[in-house]
């Protein structure tokens, strides 16, 4: 069973994603993700966010999903994205700017503190 997801970056643009399990049969497709638990409300609070050229690739055994699995992550939002790199990591860095997800931070020496 899936569900959807609003995402809403820093510039104010909403993205539509699907929300699945990591076990999820990923296809070797494109897009955006992020690791995300979902609050008593309904509200998804996402711990990463994240772009690749393949969900199969990425996610089938990804290095920081144990970590985000510790901080009670359940979900990946996936988004597919046919649109290119440029567009993936523009979204990719909209979502950070805007949700501030806390190991996007510690991950990534470049984030802002």
């Amino acid at each position: 069973m899936t569900d959807d997801a609003t995402l809403t970056g820093a510039s104010g643009v909403t993205y539509a994603y699907q929300a699945v399990t990591i076990e999820h049969p990923w296809q070797n497709v494109a897009g955006n993700y992020a690791f995300a638990m979902r609050h008593d409300m309904g509200h998804w609070h996402v711990f990463y966010v994240g772009e690749t050229s393949s969900f199969q690739e990425s996610l089938n055994n990804h290095a920081l999903w144990p970590e985000a699995a510790s901080f009670g992550c359940t979900h990946v939002l996936a988004h597919v994205s046919e649109d290119g790199v440029q567009a993936r990591q523009l979204e990719e860095r909209d979502l950070i700017e805007g949700l501030w997800p806390p190991m996007n931070h510690k991950h990534d020496p470049l984030a802002p503190a």
